[in-house]
């Protein structure tokens, strides 16, 4: 089993952009970030696909600093 986090090979990795991605993460009770989620989702008022939608954006914005590339796409 690949390390928490970490990409799988064969599973994860460059996808076919003509095809939907389904990102999956498996979040137990207890587990601290499903208590985050679960906040997230109370707070913001969004559903947790939003939450997922939102964090994978702000994680590609801090690890790229690809913003302003965004919005011009957008």
């Amino acid at each position: 089993m690949a390390a928490r986090g970490r990409a799988q090979n064969g599973r994860t990795g460059e996808s076919d952009p003509a095809k939907v991605v389904r990102a999956q993460a498996a979040l137990p009770p207890g587990d601290p970030v499903r208590k985050a989620y679960d906040d997230l989702v109370a707070s913001m008022n969004i559903s947790g696909a939003e939450v997922v939608r939102r964090a994978i954006l702000a994680l590609w914005k801090a690890e790229t600093g690809a913003g302003a590339a965004l919005q011009e796409a957008g």
